[in-house]
């Protein structure tokens, strides 16, 4: 559930990610959907798609370079030595962790997102725990928690869920300013774009994931 940042060293590529024919397939081997896409230095990605396409398992595999059943032909290329950030989807409200939201976001005054972050936790009790805190409070931590971790390549599974539009907005922000001003690249699943990206300028690309049959 917490942000991570590792260093991959894979096929030489002059992008961040490339993904040929790449097919998606669930943990019991179902076929999900297939994927073709380029990523390249500071492009921000969306990965759309109705629940049940993958786009949650793609990330999955994707931070855990797993590529388990790909049919002939199918290739997932991924720059050499890339550090990368990786926010997990919040889907499990309910389980205990006896953490408070402050040590969730982990705070740093010397993180490269201060800014980003005040907006975000400028309301957040620091002190609430984890377990008794509402899904938009958790979402906000685990996003300030993306934000003190400076990496080229972000992979941010459902940002925006749980969050009110003030916090999207901030969020969309950042990432804006991120791949604008330092190149950064991300890939994010959402349901919907926020109009943010659009008032900001930043062109962006978007998958719609199909279910397969």
């Amino acid at each position: 559930m917490f942000a991570t940042k590792d260093n991959l060293s894979k096929k030489q590529y002059s992008g961040i990610i490339e993904a040929k024919n790449h097919q998606i397939v669930s943990p019991g081997g179902e076929l999900l959907s297939e994927v073709n896409f380029k990523l390249n230095p500071g492009e921000v990605l969306f990965l759309k798609g109705a629940n049940g396409t993958g786009k949650t398992t793609f990330m999955r595999q994707l931070h855990k370079m797993l590529q388990s059943k790909n049919s002939t032909g199918s290739s997932l290329s991924i720059s050499e030595s890339l550090d990368y950030s990786f926010m997990p989807q919040n889907i499990n409200l309910e389980f205990f962790v006896p953490l408070t939201l402050g040590d969730v976001a982990r705070l740093n005054p010397k993180c490269k997102g201060q800014q980003a972050r005040k907006a975000l936790m400028s309301d957040l009790n620091l002190y609430a725990m984890w377990d008794q805190a509402s899904g938009g409070e958790r979402q906000r931590a685990l996003l300030s928690q993306v934000f003190d971790v400076e990496s080229s390549f972000y992979m941010l599974d459902e940002p925006f869920n749980h969050l009110d539009s003030e916090s999207i907005n901030d969020v969309g922000s950042w990432i804006c300013d991120q791949a604008q001003a330092h190149r950064r690249s991300f890939l994010i699943t959402t349901h919907m774009v926020p109009k943010v990206f659009m008032e900001k300028g930043l062109k962006t690309k978007s998958i719609l994931l199909e279910r397969v049959g």
